[in-house]
């Protein structure tokens, strides 16, 4: 009999206010139910995204949005789950500020639980984790888009998406290796579809050696590509994230993914979870139609379909306006957004497209922020 290696890859997990306590306890019955932990069981290796600071001691980091972080106590859920390890370049691993992620780093070493996607400055990223079991070497990658969570030369942070040190490695790396999976975090949350850019990106990580590639961060189950000998999942949904008080279509549900692989090739099995009040089950109706859907439909754009064209167009255009009115309802604080002239918006994309201007505006709005807390703290 063949000798095979099974790798469990979970989504997005995090304790929030409605679960923290279960947590904190390990009390994964709860949280879970035996289905689900009868999968961790049975993997011979397993990891998820853990999508915040995980710090007793949180200095919080000057940015809009969530910050999202737990006490250390609450990882005692991950062991006894017996998750092995987890991937920490995510829009949230410095939510924490650097004593956070200090702290985090610690409590995981401490726990035995591996951890990757982090540096604690740009040249010692811990990009990766290579696994073997008899004879057969697969590696882990994990990378993330840019969200107040960038490391420097002189402090810690995510390992972010670079794309020509990225590719460069990723060839590198797949020479090392039978297996090369890259868990992705970034794209467009709370959509279907994915979006040109995250293909673009995939596709060129896909040439570069990557077997297999897995967005997370977009917490909803997306679709599938066979592109070039690799599989690429978009969008594998939510494991346990209720930061998020109401569900919706988009977190409903997620997939564990169990890839049981052997020296040449692998087998992927989905195991559909939903969401509950505190946490997650596995979902006994195991409905992938929309999946197996999108992934038809997205093989018919890449073949240049026009109806499937428009149906992406319309499922970005419309996660665009959705989130850009959330943020100017923010940046004007009322629920009117102001008209803007045709020439108006002609400067708005230019600031937005042009690299010299974003660059500048990105340069101008942090200093300007970093003056305006210096008056504050005055």
């Amino acid at each position: 009999m063949e000798t095979s290696f099974n790798i469990l890859i979970a989504g997005d997990v995090f304790p929030v206010s409605g679960n923290n306590d279960l947590f904190a306890e390990g009390n994964i019955n709860a949280l879970f139910g035996e289905k689900v932990i009868s999968l961790f069981r049975k993997a011979d290796y397993s990891v998820c995204n853990t999508e915040g600071c995980i710090t007793d001691h949180p200095d919080p980091i000057s940015k809009a949005g969530p910050s999202v972080t737990a006490g250390t106590e609450t990882l005692r859920a991950f062991t006894e789950l017996g998750v092995d390890a987890v991937t920490v370049g995510n829009t949230h691993l410095m939510d924490g500020g650097i004593n956070g992620y200090q702290e985090y780093t610690k409590a995981l070493e401490e726990r035995n639980i591996e951890y990757f996607g982090c540096g604690q400055d740009l040249d010692h990223m811990k990009t990766h984790l290579v696994l073997d079991k008899a004879g057969i070497r697969v590696i882990l990658y994990n990378v993330t888009e840019f969200f107040f969570n960038t490391a420097s030369a002189d402090s810690p942070g995510a390992h972010v998406y670079d794309e020509t040190p990225v590719l460069e490695e990723l060839r590198e790396l797949k020479r090392k290796c039978d297996h090369l999976v890259v868990l992705y975090h970034g794209g467009a949350e709370s959509t279907f579809y994915n979006t040109p850019l995250i293909r673009t990106r995939f596709h060129r990580m896909a040439d570069a050696g990557a077997d297999i590639l897995i967005s997370q961060h977009t917490h909803a189950i997306g679709e599938e590509e066979h592109y070039h000998g690799s599989h690429l999942i978009y969008g594998q949904g939510n494991f346990c994230f209720n930061l998020a008080k109401k569900s919706n279509q988009y977190l409903q549900y997620g997939m564990l993914l169990s890839f049981t692989f052997t020296k040449d090739s692998y087998e992927l099995k989905r195991h559909v979870v939903r969401r509950t009040d505190v946490g997650c089950i596995y979902d006994d109706a195991q409905d992938l139609s929309g999946l197996w859907q999108r992934s038809e439909l997205h093989d018919q754009l890449l073949k240049g379909d026009k109806e499937a064209e428009r149906i992406f167009l319309h499922a970005n255009s419309d996660v665009s306006r959705r989130f850009t009115e959330r943020l100017l309802m923010g940046f004007y604080g009322s629920q009117t957004i102001p008209e803007y002239t045709e020439k108006q918006l002609q400067i708005i994309l230019m600031m937005l497209q042009s690299d010299e201007f974003h660059e500048m505006a990105v340069r101008y709005f942090s200093d300007r922020l970093s003056s305006v807390k210096r008056e504050d703290s005055i």
